[in-house]
């Protein structure tokens, strides 16, 4: 009679413990399922005496998934918890900037990602993006977006995150088409100006070109975007609302009416009229700058 598999667990689970058996398992030879006769041809009942064994492997391995999880939509109803091996699987020479990065997320458990790069310079990129996983998480939508959000925290918890929620800023078509054909002329000039054998290196001595469009130079800092001092250089920017430095948007933080007691997807623990409102504020600063320099030709103006 043929014998089947009916244990449907992993073979490491389903095997007998022979490893406590001297010489059960002779060299050479691999663990073997547990092979038993099909419950068609048994008279007595079959008991499957391993279902909480099963389910407590299933919970590890669920929380396994949980701590290697880096990113979560906002209807999950669960953060993902923190990292189970922690410290311990992080090298040595990057356990310093571990423990900086571990400091700023318990003074703030919210932060943008340029936000955070610039606080914690000149630690490379590649180095930030192999820690931040161990201790915190995104959100893929909601009032929290893109930020990094230190484990086992959940702003969706406290009404307080709201000055943590981020707002995705976008460039005027008009400028951001500006803002490409300048970086392309950009790039052509630097193809053309690049020594390329005795006549490259004959003219590499030269004054550059001119470029035919003036841009604003870009931020220095994020202070200087948060107090609208200067135009971001990307399509879209994400700002931390709590972080920018502007009375009219500030008051409209502020102000407890606008307040939402229920937190939805599209403006978190604010009301959706009034996060409009503060939207709108941020494209109107930097519109205002926008056209203090734009003079229909695309030139930057000091004064």
């Amino acid at each position: 009679m043929q014998y089947v598999q009916s244990d449907t667990r992993p073979c490491e689970a389903a095997s007998l413990p022979s490893d406590a058996i001297p010489g059960a398992l002779p060299p050479g030879f691999d663990r073997e399922p547990l092979c038993t006769l099909p419950p068609a041809f048994l008279r007595g009942p079959v008991y499957e005496f391993y279902h909480t064994a099963a389910a407590s492997l299933q919970e590890r391995r669920a929380r396994q998934r949980s701590s290697n999880v880096t990113s979560i939509r906002f209807s999950d109803p669960q953060t993902p918890r923190v990292a189970g091996q922690g410290a311990s699987s992080v090298p040595e020479a990057l356990r310093p900037a571990l423990a900086q990065l571990s400091l700023l997320l318990d003074a703030k458990p919210v932060w943008t990602p340029a936000s955070l790069m610039e606080k914690i310079a000149p630690l490379p990129a590649s180095d930030a993006a192999a820690l931040l996983p161990h201790l915190c998480y995104k959100f893929r939508s909601g009032p929290w977006k893109g930020a990094w959000v230190r484990r086992a925290y959940d702003p969706r918890a406290h009404p307080e995150a709201r000055r943590l929620q981020t707002l995705a800023y976008e460039l005027p078509e008009a400028w951001w088409q500006r803002l490409v054909e300048v970086k392309a002329v950009q790039k052509a000039q630097a193809a053309e100006e690049a020594p390329a054998g005795p006549a490259g290196a004959d003219n590499a001595g030269q004054e550059p070109r001119p470029l035919p469009l003036i841009t604003p130079p870009p931020p220095a800092t994020w202070a200087q975007l948060h107090s609208f001092q200067a135009l971001p250089s990307q399509r879209t920017t994400l700002f931390q609302v709590g972080e920018i430095d502007d009375g009219e948007v500030q008051a409209l933080l502020n102000d407890a009416s606008n307040f939402s007691e229920s937190l939805c997807e599209a403006a978190g623990w604010y009301t959706p009229s009034s996060w409009s409102a503060v939207k709108a504020a941020v494209a109107a600063q930097f519109g205002k700058l926008i056209d203090s320099g734009f003079n229909g030709h695309f030139r930057w103006t000091t004064s």
